[in-house]
């Protein structure tokens, strides 16, 4: 199982590094601002019309929900209608449309709509290769446990699901802004969660324990639930803002913090008898892990952040 789970995790980076780099050379974007009644054409004959423009906001000024109702005419004919909102965007003939914006001024008598139009063939592979990272980490974690320690990693897998289902529900209550409102947000938030915790308990059995062979597998573990955090971001700002990544402060922290716990597995793999440049990682990695969780906010780049609400 922790071979198998190895070689998926080579094939799916090669093959979403590769889509990637394809795609954007293969991608189209259009960004368009479009007023009320008004139309704007792209890739072509194609055009894209606004409707309507809707927007609800809560009693303390937070929107709640802004959308706007389209009619979309592509070159071969047809006409498309269809409500875009953030999170949803609109899928007609192979581009994905997206709301981005509206006059934060005029609130709900916005004149205009701002969208994001993007068509992106490698994107099925990308999303390919990000399953089989997924999957291939998944297994490494299972498989870095023997008999009665499969428990550990089942227990987990519970406990995700559970929080899921009940930070799910507590978000109801909630005044969240648009951008959050999404079935990603409790699994994206979960899986984080449960990666920091164990991943600080193998930082603490490695330094205070000296049992590195079970701190290897609580990295393992905890890296598993770390990268289902930040693939579960990337779906979800797609299908938020049509960008799986966008170098946002946030998104970059956690990629270094993923690198270093990977250079630590090798590290032990290659070197399992030097234990204080292990130790040393862990520290490194630990650090990181708290610039994700919340020392970006202490960064003046954090003020552009699409991670700030």
């Amino acid at each position: 199982m922790f071979r198998l789970g190895k070689i998926l995790s080579y094939v799916g980076t090669l093959v979403a590094v590769i889509s990637a780099i394809l795609g954007s050379f293969a991608m189209q974007k259009v960004q368009m601002r479009v007023f009320e009644g008004g139309s704007e054409s792209f890739a072509g004959e194609s055009t894209l019309t606004l409707q309507d423009f809707r927007a609800e906001f809560y009693d303390s000024g937070k929107p709640r929900e802004f959308s706007s109702e389209l009619c979309v005419s592509t070159e071969d004919g047809s006409t498309v209608n269809g409500i875009v909102k953030v999170n949803k965007p609109l899928r007609v003939n192979g581009w994905w449309i997206y709301q981005y914006g509206y006059d934060t001024a005029r609130g709900a008598d916005s004149a205009y709509s701002d969208f994001l139009l993007v068509k992106d063939p490698w994107l099925p592979s990308v999303y390919s290769g990000f399953l089989l990272v997924l999957i291939g980490f998944w297994l490494m974690a299972f498989g870095s446990f023997r008999g009665k320690g499969l428990m550990f990693p089942c227990l987990a897998l519970v406990l995700a699901l559970v929080l899921v289902f009940i930070f799910g529900k507590t978000l109801d209550a909630r005044q969240l802004v648009p951008a959050l409102q999404s079935p990603w947000y409790a699994p994206h938030v979960v899986a984080y969660m449960i990666s920091f915790v164990l991943l600080a308990a193998a930082t603490l059995l490695a330094m205070f324990r000296e049992r590195m062979l079970a701190a290897d597998s609580l990295v393992r573990a905890g890296l598993a639930f770390f990268t289902t955090g930040m693939l579960f971001g990337a779906f979800w700002a797609k299908e938020a803002w049509g960008n799986y990544w966008t170098w946002d402060p946030k998104e970059t922290w956690s990629l270094i913090t993923w690198a270093v716990y990977v250079v630590y597995l090798y590290w032990r793999k290659f070197r399992s008898e030097d234990r204080c440049v292990a130790r040393i990682l862990l520290i490194i990695a630990m650090i990181c892990v708290q610039m994700c969780w919340w020392g970006i906010d202490l960064l003046p780049s954090a003020m552009k952040s699409l991670h700030v609400y």
